[in-house]
């Protein structure tokens, strides 16, 4: 009883772990982001950075992707404006555009819908 058991469980975690695997890469990069390079599943593109000199591997990208490049760091994604004037147009021109604080219903719930500090920019 207790191999079958043991054998089911074995089973189990491993179908988890194959559909996980599965869904990470077989996911698309959603359209919207800036162009970048292609990382691995669950680490991104860590192993593609010069960890002592960032900066190379930055100008290597802007060389190869442009001004504005997208990378992620595990879970972490990260987008780069390497030019001043596409940083004073995204963050100074359009700001409004790009400046959303995420949902956070809990806060909302606790705070009874007073969580002005946490609102997004504009009108209200």
């Amino acid at each position: 009883m207790t191999i079958v058991t043991m054998a089911s469980l074995v089973y189990v975690l491993l179908s988890v772990c194959a559909w996980i695997i599965y869904l990470n890469l077989n996911s698309k990069r959603p359209g919207n982001l800036p162009p970048g390079p292609k990382g691995y599943p669950f680490v991104g593109n860590v192993f593609q950075i010069d960890r002592n000199q960032l900066w190379n591997t930055l100008v290597k990208w802007k060389r190869e992707y442009g001004d504005i490049v997208y990378f992620r760091l595990f879970n972490q994604n990260i987008i780069v404006l390497n030019s001043g004037r596409v940083a004073a147009d995204i963050l100074d021109r359009r700001a409004a555009n790009y400046s959303k604080r995420p949902r956070m219903p809990v806060v909302n719930y606790l705070t009874g819908g007073l969580d002005m500090v946490l609102m997004d920019y504009g009108n209200t």
